[in-house]
């Protein structure tokens, strides 16, 4: 069996682990897939012990998410750790440290470098592409075209972990073109909705709609 069946994903997020002898730190998500993730940290973990994570998660929504895992510790070294899942649920986190910054600053809100599989659907035109970044409040991708602007767009990402370590997730967003090139797309967001895709991995085809 092929112990990296499931599509890994790089996304530098922040973490904070704990151990069950109380031994607990930070690190950053190096990669991560709906089976585990891969952490730097700069303590090397025991091998097989039971760990816990909360990982800073993107999401559009003021403060963020937090994805808390249980899983055990596959391997570590000065490299890194690799954690198998057990469990996992997204969750949004306490307000001790907000995402916005209200300093007047048109990208005030940080940025995550994201790269996940999307499509998208305007009026009479739907296409497929990949995510560059993403904040709270907007999202650029890359479309391998230049698309219309200050059109309404539905945005159908493919979410890098499982609903209760069993279904997979979109995030499915509605917003507004504000500038598109042939190599990006900048997208204000207006609503956002996580929801299930059943078991299969992959991104719902999306019809085009009227918006």
């Amino acid at each position: 069996m092929n112990r990296r069946r499931h599509d890994r994903f790089r996304l530098p997020l922040h973490l904070r682990y704990r151990l069950v002898d109380g031994e607990s730190g930070t690190g950053q998500v190096c990669d991560i897939s709906r089976s585990g993730v891969f952490f730097w940290s700069d303590a090397v973990l025991p091998v097989d012990s039971p760990i816990f994570l909360r990982i800073e998660w993107p999401a559009p929504a003021n403060g963020g998410m937090e994805l808390n895992v249980s899983g055990h510790v596959m391997r570590s070294d000065c490299a890194g750790t690799a954690v198998a899942f057990t469990e996992c649920q997204l969750s949004r986190p306490p307000r001790r440290k907000p995402l916005l910054q209200d300093d007047g600053n048109r990208r005030q809100h940080i940025r995550f470098p994201i790269v996940l599989p999307l499509q998208y659907a305007l009026r009479n035109r739907t296409g497929a592409g990949q995510t560059c970044d993403m904040s709270c409040k907007g999202i650029s991708f890359a479309a391998g075209r230049a698309l219309p602007l200050e059109r309404s767009i539905r945005l159908w990402v493919r979410w890098p972990c499982l609903l209760d370590g069993r279904c997979p997730l979109q995030l499915h967003l509605i917003g507004r073109i504000l500038r598109s090139d042939p190599k990006t797309t900048a997208v204000s967001i207006r609503t956002y909705e996580f929801r299930t895709m059943g078991r299969a991995a992959r991104v719902d085809r999306p019809a085009a709609v009227s918006l």
